[in-house]
């Protein structure tokens, strides 16, 4: 992807993505981790880490059952911002350093319009 002209590269398989991160850091390119904050794999390389909100689904989970509104055989379907943390270690929610303060705006309001349901992500594929 890199020596096709890709400048960022987002895996989404957790441990088993540490190949797409070395590579990454390899061919100069940015990194967005997953499911956990992997800042600490590539500190000069990783923009940000979506992490999986875990504590929500399980507080939300629960708060459902004790209030008798548990909808089993069901879908849960929550908002991409109930089901994922930004996170980029001692940065907070991204690096600064690797992400400009427009870019990094520009993406907040994309993320809170999924979140919202404003925008949906087939939109963003349009």
């Amino acid at each position: 992807m890199i020596g096709n002209g890709a400048d960022v590269i987002w895996h989404a398989a957790d441990v088993t993505g540490l190949g797409a991160i070395q590579g990454a850091v390899v061919g100069h390119a940015k990194v967005i981790g997953c499911y956990s904050d992997q800042t600490k794999l590539a500190p000069d390389s990783m923009v940000t880490s979506f992490v999986m909100n875990l504590s929500h689904m399980v507080v939300s989970a629960a708060t459902s059952v004790a209030d008798g509104k548990f909808a089993g055989g069901t879908e849960w379907k929550p908002t991409v911002t109930e089901m994922w943390l930004l996170n980029a270690g001692d940065n907070g929610d991204h690096n600064p350093k690797l992400i400009s303060p427009e870019s990094w705006s520009a993406f907040q309001k994309i993320w809170v319009d999924l979140g919202t349901h404003k925008i949906s992500a087939a939109d963003l594929i349009k």
